[in-house]
């Protein structure tokens, strides 16, 4: 890492440890750790899938998928809340021009991750419909959890917002 200063930096490491292409990362630190969650192939030929690691201070942990699909995966978004540790993405049939990732919409997901269990809880569904691109959840330390994200709309696209309550 660096000091306070930024004058010396670790050496780098290839924390998603695959041979596969590995793009759209979000991180979050929950006061004693930090997780990154990425989408890459699990294997060749495959969809891309979400992976996560979680770095203790001193090492990254081996990574781990966040729930294995059938569709391609995209667009991971950590976020915090006072309940812990949430990620939204997307989910798509069609590869859409992977792995440049260029998708019309997809199934768009939110998930928990259980600090116990070590692993991320069932997705909730944002929309029956493929029509949410890009979702975003706040980070802080607050009673609901904000979902903001693209959704088709009218021939259109438009910017909606979900709370999730957390209870």
């Amino acid at each position: 890492m660096f000091n306070k200063y930024g004058d010396t930096w670790s050496t780098w490491e290839n924390v998603s440890r695959s041979k596969f292409d590995a793009r759209h990362v979000s991180a979050v630190f929950d006061g004693s750790n930090i997780m990154a969650v990425w989408r890459q192939q699990a294997k060749e030929g495959g969809p891309s899938q979400l992976f996560y690691s979680i770095y203790s201070g001193s090492s990254w942990s081996k990574p781990k998928t966040v729930g294995v699909s059938v569709n391609y995966q995209l667009f991971p978004i950590l976020g915090l809340s006072g309940e812990g540790v949430f990620i939204t993405w997307v989910e798509t049939l069609k590869d859409s021009d992977f792995p440049k990732d260029d998708p019309d919409g997809g199934l768009g997901y939110v998930s928990h991750y259980h600090k116990s269990e070590q692993k991320f809880s069932k997705p909730l569904s944002l929309s029956p419909k493929q029509d949410i691109l890009y979702p975003h959840i706040t980070t802080g330390n607050l009673d609901a959890v904000y979902l903001v994200y693209e959704k088709e709309f009218d021939d259109d696209y438009g910017i909606f917002l979900d709370i999730l309550t957390v209870k």
